[in-house]
Formats: C-alpha cells, structure tokens, sequence
C-alpha cells in the first residue's frame, strides 16, 4: 500500500499542463462554486499516479490501459493510499482516503515490455 499526500501544489501544476483550470480543482476551499467547498483534485490526476505508483515497483511491465471509478471525492490536502491486487487478467487499484472510506476503484492493464 502506497501513501501520498495530494497538494495543492500538485494539483496546480496538472491544472497547468492539462489546462483544466476549472475552480473545483483550483480555488481555495471555501471560495469553489461546488458544494463541498474543498478543492477537489483532477480524475485524470489520481489516475496518472496510481499507474505511476505501480510502474515504480514493478520495472519491466507496461500499463495498455487504465479505467478507474470514483466513488467519493479525492480532496486537495488529503492523504490517500493507493493499494494494488493483483489478479490473473489484471491489476486492481483501491484508493482509499484518510478513514479507509473507498474513494476510486480502477483495473490496470499490464503486459510485460
């Protein structure tokens, strides 16, 4: 199981580059138009680093594919564990926030390089 913590720094710098500057993802919490009024990071984010968490690990196996679900919000500032099952076909990713609630569920497709 893998802990990051996701910062507002981070996420700011993937609004950057993927130009997604919406202010759910960017504002400051309490100043967002949504109703949680805590930034929430990118989808696309979480995704990309739980693919990278697993090719550190794991050199020689690329990733094809990747789908994730999220089931609760993934808040900027927040600790978040990424664990991964391995399975016959695939790779399964738990995301899960500071108290253990489910936050993503995905399958990483990996093949050997």
């Amino acid at each position: 199981m893998e802990k990051r913590k996701i910062t507002r720094e981070a996420v700011q710098h993937y609004a950057n580059v993927s130009k997604d500057n919406a202010s759910i993802h960017i504002q400051e919490i309490g100043d967002n138009k949504s109703t949680t009024k805590k930034a929430i990071a990118h989808g696309a984010y979480i995704m990309g680093l739980a693919q990278s968490l697993y090719s550190m690990k794991h050199a020689g196996k690329w990733a094809k594919s990747c789908t994730m679900t999220f089931h609760n919000p993934v808040y900027v500032d927040s600790n978040v564990w990424f664990d991964f099952v391995e399975t016959k076909d695939c790779i399964e990713i738990f995301v899960t926030g500071e108290d253990s609630e489910l936050l993503a569920k995905g399958v990483l497709d990996v093949t050997r390089l």
